[in-house]
């Protein structure tokens, strides 16, 4: 009986600190980084911009204006140009692109030189696809604080535009709500954005994934507080972001001929401490608080801010279990 009421124990010992290694693994990504598909069309030498088209099951792209000449290209997910449409703007710099309820956004907002004193964001409404003549409206804007280089661009739930700059201290600015196609429409800055951005998309969930050269950082639109973030694999140049399809990831393009659009998994949520109404902060803010200050946190802190609060969840759940059964071995 003793040696049984040993074995017990032992076997609750090690299911114990089995669910603590659980508890402190860090969770498996969404999925594995790779090749969502790489472009066939020698015409497309830099993925600029990227949406995507669910209805038709296209990803639209667009080159910067040079080789551009005002074309968007439809491609399947294999990679094959199946369409374009062309629009006869004079176009300086388009560096994005946004698709929403049948109308394009074509972005020419890039300023190397901070020299502009207004850019452009092109409106084709329902374009016929494969048109070689779509009509658009142009709007232009300025910012309220002098030029800005921009690349990045993305669309509330109602159409409302938000451009990205491209700066070390990068930020966000909305356009009116209304925008007037006659006058320059001057933009309102809402929000810091991350340094050198060089793409912005709107997730289906309503979230906005902002993309730079090596990171992706996801935020909520309403508050403009970063939710989540993650590293992006190497590519030639980072230039684009759009979600994939059925929603599940992100898709990455680069500049040059024939290049690979990546897909990676959409950034794991990140926890940010927030104040209660009598001032206090919660354990992961004490523990940061308590390395910069010298103060120590108490132990359940610590151990929270090292774990979080659903680790602690499954430690305890571990513990109370070892504890059970040792009361009730004792009692045989």
């Amino acid at each position: 009986m003793a040696h049984h009421r040993r074995w017990t124990i032992r076997l609750a010992a090690a299911l114990a600190v089995t669910g603590l290694a659980m508890a402190a693994a860090p969770p498996l990504p969404a999925r594995a980084d790779g090749t969502a598909f790489t472009f066939t069309d020698s015409r497309i030498t830099e993925c600029s911009g990227m949406a995507t088209d669910i209805e038709r099951g296209y990803y639209w792209t667009i080159n910067d204006t040079e080789a551009s000449g005002g074309r968007i290209y439809g491609v399947r997910s294999d990679g094959q140009t199946l369409t374009s449409i062309r629009f006869g703007a004079d176009l300086v710099d388009t560096e994005a692109l946004a698709y929403q309820n049948g109308s394009f956004y074509v972005a020419d907002i890039g300023d190397n030189t901070a020299s502009r004193t207004s850019v452009s964001v092109y409106k084709l409404t329902d374009p016929q696809v494969g048109s070689s003549d779509a009509e658009y409206t142009r709007y232009r804007f300025s910012y309220p604080d002098g030029a800005h280089d921009a690349e990045g661009m993305f669309l509330s739930s109602t159409g409302r535009i938000h451009i990205v700059t491209k700066e070390a201290t990068g930020a966000i600015y909305v356009a009116p709500e209304k925008p007037s196609a006659s006058t320059v429409n001057t933009l309102t800055k809402v929000a810091s954005a991350p340094a050198y951005a060089t793409d912005a998309t709107r997730l289906l969930d309503g979230t906005v994934a902002i993309r730079t050269y090596t990171s992706v950082a996801v935020y909520d639109i309403a508050t403009f507080t970063q939710v989540g973030s993650a590293t992006t694999p190497t590519q030639q140049q980072g230039e684009s972001i759009a979600q994939s399809m059925d929603g599940s990831s992100l898709l990455l393009g680069s500049e040059g001929r024939y290049s690979s659009v990546l897909e990676v998994g959409l950034p794991q949520a990140t926890a940010t401490p927030t104040a209660t109404s009598s001032g206090s902060a919660s354990a992961s803010a004490t523990a940061t608080a308590s390395a910069t200050t010298g103060v120590p946190a108490t132990g359940g802190q610590l151990l929270e801010s090292l774990l979080g609060t659903r680790s602690m969840f499954l430690v305890a759940g571990a513990v109370a279990v070892l504890a059970g059964l040792v009361v009730f071995l004792r009692r045989r």
